[in-house]
């Protein structure tokens, strides 16, 4: 997370009475006690104080303009003593731009006298400044108007170089007038400068002098009111995809909205950027300053494309009282209103998708109907999402885990009856005929390419999925024909499922293009469709327990653990070895007789059949009799977990039987280190039991 300093308009200048913070006419009253210099230095040392309390660091001050008053070096010198005095940020992580009473009105535009006072006292102390025209060329340029961060880039844009500019009315008479412009020159300096770094997935800030669009309703009749070239500077900021502009110059505390048409094309959706307008440090109790955190908020941590910031406006406060910014929460995606009946989300990644849709459900707790999310790179489901809401100390292991196994095609614990279905065995071939999903890929371009995953009379009689159809579509683009895979749910959880759900589609998407087919396709879009989307604190499970789900995912890790119990450790002399023997047995035996939320989750049952299938092969055919005990204690736990499935009709039944179970898998634990203990010895006769 990024913490920027937003301050403008300080307008420091010589001791003048309007500069004062109260009525002092007089002027006896010191100017570093009573002023706006005193307002100043006094609420940005509080602004210090308050990150640091917060064990928050400064990453940026941005000054977007008007440091002096009328172009008075006075001014500038009191900047430099306040950033002297306050030492906010070393000077290459303060960035400045110059306002119309920065810049000398009586030197021409684009000329170095222009920038004198100003450079002298910002960029000679390694101020980072915008390009200056008539100092700066494309070639030759000590400008530095880009600072990047871990989580946005900051561009400085000079709009003052017209400012001061001299039109002649007559053979006597130059009237001088502000004009707000950036040079052509300018923009493909910073446009060049921009392709140097790599702001894809970075929030990116603009911060210039002026207005965009008008911050007040107050009427302006003077000449140049707004940017000559205002047209062309939206569309550059648009077409570099500029999240938010931070300016000043109105002294007006505002945060508000523009929106980028495209000239060309109506069609186009409009490019919305947040708009800051800074306050003024005028007095005591006024906004004095703002303190911006980039994608801060509750915790959660920056998502590319999902961008959100939060902005803290700070109000001047004397040194004994404490600062109490009041806070903003502005996520940059958000899309135009829509109503209230539907939930319509476009995001680039599944990331950004699911931070989108907490924020929905943050915004309307409850549920929501009619929820539509479009993943447009559908690789990004391959991953967990940054802010996932489980708790899981392997994220991409239990990813890969339940996509394997709801895709299954023939899952071992639905066809003993511990899972009451799946997805993949409704999917996939399980024999020579052709499965629903092969089938619906012949289908490609018809609307008729889809799989229904439950019926009617499972809906109504028996546990069934709540993701109920798949469908196949070829859609054309500019980049050519591409395979979208549209999921329909009649239920859906947002914050635990849905990351699953979309990682599905994805492993969908990749089989039918895997097939091949008459077109050349890419994989396109992934797009869920909820008729009803909640949020439950249910984590997805897979069905069963550790050892359970092994039969399907890990079948290997079954016959390492009988392997290892009957021949022990490949060097008997390294105690490593017998350790990581115990360790995987302990591990894959943690959750039996586990409660949750006071409950038994499941019962083993065909895992510990595979595991006994193996060791008594072992025992009958490798005439490894020290198993013999393991295996007798294995049979107990089989046989009271069974008991348990069938009678237990209560919680507190299956809560007996997992305090009974869980002191046999101690039980079961002793006996793999007694067969250890046994390897070696030559027997023939059967290891007593206890």
């Amino acid at each position: 997370m990024s913490v920027i300093l937003h301050v403008s308009d300080l307008h420091l200048g010589k001791d003048q009475p309007w500069e004062r913070a109260t009525d002092d006419k007089s002027g006896i009253v010191p100017q570093d006690e009573n002023s706006r210099l005193a307002v100043i230095r006094t609420s940005l040392g509080a602004v210090k104080d308050y990150l640091a309390a917060r064990g928050l660091d400064l990453h940026a001050v941005v000054v977007s303009g008007d440091i002096s008053t009328a172009h008075d070096e006075g001014g500038f010198k009191h900047f430099g003593e306040v950033l002297g005095a306050v030492k906010l940020a070393e000077p290459d992580r303060i960035i400045v731009v110059p306002g119309n009473h920065d810049v000398d009105r009586e030197s021409d535009p684009g000329t170095p006298a222009k920038y004198a006072l100003f450079l002298e006292h910002t960029r000679a102390a390694g101020i980072r400044t915008p390009f200056c025209d008539g100092v700066d060329t494309p070639d030759a340029s000590e400008a530095q108007p880009i600072l990047e961060l871990e989580d946005c880039v900051i561009a400085a844009v000079n709009s003052a170089n017209w400012c001061g500019v001299g039109v002649r009315s007559s053979e006597q008479a130059v009237h001088r007038y502000d004009a707000a412009r950036v040079s052509e020159r300018q923009l493909e300096y910073l446009t060049d400068q921009l392709r140097d770094h790599d702001t894809a997935e970075k929030v990116r800030i603009l911060v210039l002098h002026h207005h965009l669009l008008p911050v007040t309703e107050d009427e302006e009749t003077k000449p140049f009111e707004s940017f000559t070239n205002l047209a062309r500077l939206r569309s550059w900021i648009s077409h570099h995809r500029f999240h938010a502009v931070l300016h000043g110059h109105k002294h007006r505390s505002v945060i508000t909205w523009d929106h980028v048409y495209d000239f060309e094309d109506h069609a186009v959706p409009a490019t919305r950027v947040l708009v800051v307008s800074a306050p003024t440090p005028t007095s005591w109790g006024a906004p004095v300053c703002r303190i911006i955190r980039v994608g801060e908020a509750t915790g959660r941590k920056v998502v590319p494309h999902a961008p959100r910031l939060m902005i803290d406006t700070v109000d001047a406060e004397r040194h004994e009282r404490r600062i109490k910014p009041v806070t903003a929460s502005v996520d940059l995606h958000e899309p135009h209103a829509l109503p209230p009946a539907l939930v319509a989300i476009d995001a680039e990644t599944a990331d950004a998708a699911y931070e989108r849709l907490v924020s929905e459900l943050e915004r309307r707790p409850g549920r929501l109907l009619n929820v539509t999310c479009v993943v447009r790179r559908p690789d990004s489901a391959e991953a967990l999402p940054t802010n996932f809401a489980g708790s899981l100390v392997d994220p991409k292991r239990w990813l890969d885990d339940a996509v394997t196994w709801w895709q299954s095609a023939t899952p071992s614990l639905v066809a003993s009856g511990d899972a009451p279905f799946n997805h993949g065995e409704r999917l996939y071939a399980t024999g020579t005929a052709a499965g629903e999903l092969d089938m619906a890929a012949k289908l490609l371009g018809s609307t008729k390419a889809m799989v229904f995953l439950t019926t009617n009379h499972e809906l109504r009689n028996r546990p069934a999925p709540t993701f109920v159809a798949i469908q196949l579509v070829v859609a054309s683009d500019a980049r050519g024909d591409r395979l979208d895979c549209i999921g329909y749910f009649r239920k859906q959880d947002l914050t635990l499922w849905w990351p699953v759900n979309v990682a599905e589609l994805r492993a969908i998407q990749k089989r039918v293009l895997d097939l091949g087919t008459e077109r050349a396709l890419r994989a396109g879009h992934l797009v869920t469709i909820a008729a009803e989307a909640i949020h439950d604190d249910v984590m997805p499970k897979l069905s069963g327990t550790m050892i359970d789900r092994a039969v399907d995912l890990r079948p290997e890790v079954l016959m390492r653990m009988a392997y290892e119990a009957a021949h022990g450790p490949s060097d008997p002399s390294d105690p490593a070895q017998r350790d990581a023997i115990h360790a995987l047995w302990s591990k894959t035996f943690e959750d039996i007789g586990r409660l949750t939320d006071g409950d038994v989750e499941d019962f083993p049952s065909l895992g510990i059949a595979r595991l006994l299938d193996h060791l008594r092969v072992f025992r009958d055919v490798g005439n490894r009799k020290n198993v013999d005990l393991l295996i007798k204690r294995l049979e107990a736990v089989y046989d009271r977990a069974h008991r348990a499935k069938v009678t237990s009709r209560t919680g507190s039944d299956r809560r007996a039987f997992a305090t009974e179970l869980f002191a046999l898998i101690g039980s079961v634990l002793d006996a793999v280190e007694h067969s250890l203990s046994k390897v070696g010895v030559a027997t023939q006769t059967k290891t007593p039991g206890s």
